[in-house]
């Protein structure tokens, strides 16, 4: 085990900018945004929740005490980059960073769907990453009827974006 410890930390993966661990940071983001373009038949959308707020005499960010516990460390981590814009953040993904990708063409998102720009929903307050994948069982901030309705919206949503995509003739 030593052994293999020993060669993970010398393997060449962390000097490379090859992997997904780059693609993670804002660097490697941004690197991979200016490689790619929107596709004229492609519908996207975006969903952003925020759980931090204002900390104590800081102008620095700080995890909600309800944050799915685990992401508590790491949304305090993200509330204290050097740019204020970056702060605010679900626990996991700065705000600014979920919303779309800077070189690319959005628009707030409204009942219709369309392909080929990004539809940004407005920012649940509030809202850590695990309400948005499901995860967090034992909380107590949202209720279950919270919760369905937001999935039904999205079910909902994929059915309207399958009937824009869908290429087969009748």
């Amino acid at each position: 085990y030593i052994d293999y410890v020993k060669r993970v930390k010398q393997s060449n993966l962390w000097k490379s900018k090859d992997n997904g661990f780059y693609d993670l940071t804002r660097e490697g983001a941004t690197d991979l945004n200016r490689k790619t373009s929107l596709n004229p038949n492609i519908v996207y959308k975006t969903y952003t929740g925020e759980s931090t707020h204002n900390a104590l005499n800081s102008d620095r960010q700080k995890a909600y005490l309800n944050m799915f516990f685990p992401f508590v460390i790491t949304g305090n981590f993200i509330g204290k980059a050097t740019e204020k814009e970056w702060r605010e953040n679900d626990g996991l993904v700065s705000v600014i960073s979920s919303q779309h990708p800077f070189n690319q063409a959005y628009t707030n998102a409204t009942d219709k769907i369309q392909k080929g720009i990004w539809q940004v929903t407005p920012t649940k307050h509030d809202w850590d990453h695990v309400y948005f994948v499901g995860q967090d069982s034992s909380d107590t901030v949202r209720t279950r009827e919270e919760l369905q309705d937001f999935w039904h919206h999205l079910a909902d949503d994929l059915v309207k974006t399958e009937k824009v995509t869908d290429t087969k003739q009748a």
